[in-house]
């Protein structure tokens, strides 16, 4: 569905809005987006992208439907847009983690407690940045949402890759391909964190999630190790 006007190549940044004498700032004012988001972010919490009625999002930012498209015209353009504002707040956070500890090691050990902690303590924004893995979903997306999807995970992942790849320069991680281990990193560092945010009752196989997901982080930065793999290189 289309609102009334619409914005060039469907990006969820807000363009500023041309009113007339008397005429209500429905399109450009703040606030107003703002309830729409607020609203938006807590019923796809409650209910996932594909049961997230619009109606209900409506109602609950007081704004009426048309206002609502004038601002996102799909239900997959509002997703994106509670995304990105909750990407910008962990790439903010991530940023941080990447700059604690004198050693790349350190560092990578930084933002991997970072990571455990931050989706333990925002286990719902987890679970719906997990549905951009599924295809029903990605095929609403226009090309210049999907590209705004795809920056919002590229920015940390390359915070990540330039920690691993500063590392691998000062000889203190083993050679290989810094990006395609940040992705290694990221995607295994996920599997993990499912585990730790996934209702015990709802666990297939029972086991210690927080002792998984820290014994992933020792073996993948045990395996980073330029040390360890001198050790275990050397004759004995």
């Amino acid at each position: 569905m289309q609102g009334e006007s619409r914005r060039a190549g469907g990006s969820v940044t807000s363009l500023p809005a041309a009113h007339g004498a008397g005429a209500r700032p429905e399109r450009g004012a703040p606030d107003t987006r703002m309830r729409i988001l607020k609203a938006a972010r807590e019923i796809f919490f409650r209910d996932g992208f594909a049961d997230t009625n619009l109606d209900e999002v409506a109602s609950r930012a007081e704004v009426g439907k048309g206002t609502l498209y004038r601002h996102f015209e799909s239900k997959a353009e509002l997703y994106v847009a509670v995304l990105a504002a909750g990407g910008a707040v962990f790439d903010d956070a991530m940023r941080v983690a990447c700059e604690c500890g004198d050693t790349s090691l350190e560092r990578l050990r930084s933002i991997g407690r970072f990571y455990r902690r931050y989706w333990s303590e925002h286990p719902d924004y987890f679970f719906i940045f997990s549905v951009l893995h599924f295809q029903d979903y990605i095929g609403q997306l226009s090309p210049a949402l999907l590209a705004e999807v795809r920056s919002i995970w590229e920015r940390p992942l390359r915070r990540l890759e330039q920690v691993i790849a500063d590392g691998v320069r000062r000889g203190e991680l083993r050679p290989c391909d810094p990006w395609v281990m940040a992705n290694v990193i990221w995607r295994t560092g996920n599997s993990a964190v499912a585990a730790l945010v996934t209702p015990r009752r709802e666990r297939v196989i029972d086991c210690s999630a927080e002792a998984l997901y820290d014994s992933t982080l020792d073996v993948l930065l045990w395996g980073l190790d330029a040390r360890a793999a001198a050790r275990t290189s050397s004759p004995a």
